[in-house]
Parts: C-alpha cells; structure tokens; sequence
C-alpha cells in the first residue's frame, strides 16, 4: 500500500513573504508610535548626533539655562620633574554632573587623561602622573584641553624627565 501525502496550506516561498510583508509593518508601526526607540535612535542620526549613547562617552548636552561651560584649567606649577604629580583643576559653568574630559598633548603626541567630575560648586580636580604612559615620558612643553562638547579651555607645564 502507497500512502501519498499532499501538501496542504501555503507554499515555502508564501511563507516568507508572509514573514516579510509582517516585519516591514512592525517597523511601520514602531516608526508611527510617538517617543520610541526606533524614532529616537533615526531622529539623533538625521540630527548628526550620536544614536547610540551607551557606546560612548557621551559630553554634550544643553540645558534651559544653557550650554555646558568649561571656564578655566590649570596646573598648580609650570615646572615638573619626574615622581611629581600635575595637579589638574577647572571651573565649569551649568556642568550639573557633566563630566569633563582632559585631554593631553606632548612631544610624544596626543593622549587622553581621563575625566573628571564637577562638585556642585563647579570645580574639577585631576591628578595625573607623569612617565606613566608613552606619551607622558619624554621632557618638554605639555598642553592640557579640558572640554564638554565643543567647548574647550587650555594650559600647558613643562616637564623634565
């Protein structure tokens, strides 16, 4: 006895076109629906901004009062030898939290030093050692950016190693 099966229902390529046609109207929906992910993460692209703020450091924000300020940074000396620490420190205007990014740049190039916090009053302090990284060991004349957004304020020190 032969049993012989017959196909019954939709088609493999009917499958997927069903498939198709139901993911291209989930993304319809998630575009229309007010204040979602997908509309946000579209809305800050089209805007040049970042879509995805978990991945970086995010440093730039406005506020009602205004833009985030770095004022001021500077170095408690102008001279250091080695084993001496940089101390780093700044004022902010509006910072409420934001933090503030210190960059370097020196006879062995460009390097990022970290950030630092603004307390409520504004102020900021880093310590950074020197001979500590590449960049950080040769002597010469060092400059420090301090910045939140595009708004950026600089010193510099020399150092003897």
């Amino acid at each position: 006895m032969k049993v012989e099966r017959k196909r019954a229902g939709v088609s493999g390529a009917g499958i997927g076109f069903a498939i198709a046609i139901a993911a291209m109207l989930l993304v319809v929906l998630l575009l229309y629906i007010g204040n979602n992910p997908v509309a946000s993460f579209l809305t800050a692209l089209n805007a040049g901004q970042n879509p995805l703020p978990w991945q970086y450091k995010q440093t730039t924000t406005t506020s009602a009062t205004g833009s985030y300020l770095v004022q001021s940074v500077s170095t408690d000396k102008q001279l250091y030898t080695r084993g001496q620490l940089v101390q780093i420190t700044g004022t902010t205007q509006n910072a409420g939290g934001q933090e503030v990014l210190l960059m370097g740049n020196g006879p062995g190039g460009p390097f990022q030093i970290g950030y630092a916090t603004p307390d409520s009053s504004g102020n900021f302090v880093y310590s950074l050692q020197m001979n500590q990284t590449p960049q950080t060991t040769q002597s010469g004349t060092y400059q420090i950016t301090a910045s939140i957004g595009q708004n950026q304020v600089s010193t510099s020190f020399s150092y003897e190693s």
